[in-house]
């Protein structure tokens, strides 16, 4: 390798570390200077001027506590709410990220993200009916979103009310006729209220009608199971 070469490379190493502590230099005066800014004027906007730098920075504990600090500034800010939720959940709190969801519905029950967000983190906690509130309400405010519709039927399908299933399952195959995933549950759950021949015809339709009967075999064998309205 040539002395140009091993120079241009030298160089280039030096110009990414200057980089580097310019970026920490910049990150450091910027905290000291928020830092200030919520001591002298504690705003919501301050705090959260704050806890986006510590975001940035990685200091994701810092930015929770931060959170909650422009929550307390201003309680109508929901999409505070969001995002700390959105931290928690990232770091397996759930309990703490739905709680955080759960305001932010409150305070803009538009929030759909947070809504959604919500709903996933009551159904890893096995809360089916809150959760279920929550999909129901995602699906007035999006109704064009039918993986939720898919979501529904499937919690309403494990809870054993297999005909709230099928409606729901039935307007989503409806809705997307190609989604094959859809159109298995459905299968299963006809095949779980003895609807047999409507179970085969939704196997089917899947694509692999040799797989029919392996398909009812297992809804009959997993559903029927289970105790369920028929």
């Amino acid at each position: 390798m040539g002395t140009f070469a091993i120079l241009a490379i030298t160089v280039g190493f030096l110009g990414m570390a200057l980089l580097s502590w310019n970026q920490v230099h910049v990150w450091q005066n910027s905290e000291t200077l928020w830092k200030n800014a919520v001591a002298v004027a504690p705003t919501s906007q301050a705090y959260f001027n704050l806890v986006k730098l510590y975001e940035t920075q990685g200091k994701f504990e810092n930015a929770i506590v931060a959170y909650d600090q422009v929550t307390r500034s201003d309680p109508g800010r929901w999409e505070a709410h969001e995002r700390a939720g959105g931290l928690l959940q990232k770091r397996g709190r759930i309990p703490g990220a739905v709680e955080h969801y759960r305001k932010a519905v409150r305070l803009n029950p538009n929030a759909s993200d947070a809504r959604e967000s919500l709903a996933s983190g009551l159904l890893n906690q096995g809360e089916m009916a809150e959760a279920e509130q929550h999909l129901r309400a995602l699906l007035t405010l999006a109704p064009e979103r039918n993986e939720i519709r898919a979501k529904l039927g499937t919690i309403l399908a494990v809870g054993g009310r297999l005909h709230e299933a099928a409606k729901i399952l039935t307007e989503a195959v409806k809705f997307d006729p190609n989604d094959t995933g859809n159109l298995l549950k459905l299968g299963q759950v006809m095949a779980a209220q003895g609807k047999l021949s409507e179970a085969v015809l939704y196997f089917r339709a899947v694509g692999k009608k040799e797989e029919a009967s392996k398909h009812l075999e297992q809804a009959l064998r997993i559903l029927r199971a289970t105790p369920s309205e028929r």
